[in-house]
């Protein structure tokens, strides 16, 4: 969830247990195949690839005008539709974006944490603020709506870390897998 990192300031981040997310995905399959894969939740390429993803999901979901819980963004304020800048760069009257520039979306990143953790941040002051602004409204004069752009869903999270555990199974997980299964279906046999 996007959160304030200090009183005060207006840093957004967005933190992610990739740990959490797996026991939430995995609690029916088996202790063997959950020990199997959660090695992977430390892995660099592994924890660089949800952050990418979800960068990528995060951007694409804003440009088509849904916010985080899927719900159109609020419509832009008539002066803004009426502004040069609107007009200079074409923006549309009905599919709001928050794309003037595309800098602010083109500014997200992930910075490394220790441990099963990403951390999704904006990669400067100047579009953090403008993020800031569209996610928890005011913005310049206070003029902006709620426009809850900058989180993730569970569904979300849950899809990106299957996906990404499916793409980083390697053949010798797949072998540990198959000699699980086989070693279980021998012993109901």
């Amino acid at each position: 969830m996007a959160q304030r990192t200090k009183k005060g300031t207006r840093k957004l981040r967005l933190t992610v247990d990739l740990a959490r997310i797996f026991n939430r995905v995995m609690t029916n399959r088996s202790p063997d195949v959950r020990r199997a894969l959660r090695s992977k939740l430390t892995d660099v390429s592994v924890k660089r690839a949800f952050a990418l993803n979800a960068i990528e999901l995060i951007t694409k979901r804003t440009l088509s005008n849904k916010d985080v819980n899927g719900e159109s963004f609020a419509k832009y304020s008539k002066s803004y539709k009426k502004s040069a800048e609107f007009k200079i760069y074409g923006k549309s009257a009905t599919k709001v974006n928050l794309k003037l520039t595309g800098e602010m979306l083109a500014s997200m990143v992930s910075k490394p944490k220790a441990g099963t953790s990403i951390v999704l941040e904006f990669i400067d002051a100047d579009n953090n603020n403008k993020a800031h602004g569209h996610t928890f409204g005011g913005g310049v004069k206070n003029s902006l709506p709620i426009r809850d752009f900058f989180n993730l869903t569970s569904d979300e999270e849950n899809e990106l870390l299957t996906d990404i555990l499916k793409e980083s199974s390697t053949e010798e997980d797949v072998n540990a897998l198959a000699d699980f299964f086989t070693l279980a279906l021998d012993d109901l046999l």
